[in-house]
């Protein structure tokens, strides 16, 4: 809604019949709010019109002046009747507030892991200024937490043998041939011998991606996860939910 895509995920969806709440005849809108710290918020409501698009029946942001007065929430409506949010075109300091800070949410899709997925692929050793969303980036960014962060860099070392107890560590460095590429390659206990992400089942290739997001240097403010569970041994499952309790 914020990036004005709604009614392109509405038409990828099917319908807004399959966005609703078992539909029209049971749910007839489709309302949220969101509270930043207590002190702004954004709220709407979509109603589905006959030609299978949503509208906004109302659309604001506020702000909260008992934060500094006993005044409460101060309201500033707009949007009535349009097809797509106009959030971050408003000019207003609360508007822009709350449009900035939805800007540092960050959705992380770990869906894809299979034996093409970007996640298994090398990646260009430079590409470390954030950890990407489809974790594309994931042996740059683990590179540069060894060389520049290693306390953390070795705490996601740490909890991944505590969830694939055959993982002895990472092997990080340049592509011989291309140093400006770098491949995910690790070390396997008691063996001299170097794998890949390629030999990474599932389930142990998401758990690193998981364990990276959640113990980097400087996490976004806002981390949405997409179905953190999938694929993992229910022991992993409940080291990822410790992780997150820690982040909380």
């Amino acid at each position: 809604m914020y990036d004005q895509n709604l009614q392109l995920h509405v038409a990828e969806e099917g319908s807004t019949e399959d966005i609703l709440y078992f539909g029209s005849k049971t749910s007839d809108f489709l309302s949220s709010r969101i509270e930043f710290d207590n002190k702004n918020a954004y709220s709407f409501s979509l109603k589905p019109n006959r030609e299978n698009k949503f509208y906004f029946e109302f659309e604001n942001t506020a702000f909260n002046k008992a934060v500094y007065e006993k005044s409460g929430w101060i309201y500033k409506e707009w949007g009535s009747d349009n097809n797509e949010s106009t959030l971050n075109t408003r000019r207003d300091s609360v508007s822009k507030y709350v449009a900035k800070y939805m800007e540092s949410f960050r959705v992380f899709h770990f869906h894809d892991s299979s034996k093409t997925s970007r996640m298994r692929k090398p990646a260009n050793i430079g590409d470390n200024s954030f950890f990407r969303e489809d974790v594309s980036n994931l042996p740059a960014y683990l590179y540069w937490m060894q060389e520049v962060h290693p306390k953390d860099f070795r705490k996601i070392e740490y909890i991944i043998t505590s969830v694939a107890p055959y993982f002895d560590g990472f092997n990080l460095h340049s592509d011989r041939i291309n140093p400006e590429m770098i491949r995910l390659e690790w070390k396997e206990k008691r063996s001299d011998a170097y794998f890949n992400a390629q030999h990474l089942s599932d389930g142990t290739l998401r758990f690193i991606a998981l364990a990276t997001l959640l113990l980097q240097p400087k996490a976004p403010q806002v981390i949405i996860i997409d179905e953190p569970e999938l694929g993992l041994h229910p022991f992993a499952v409940n080291m990822l939910a410790a992780l997150i309790k820690k982040l909380l």
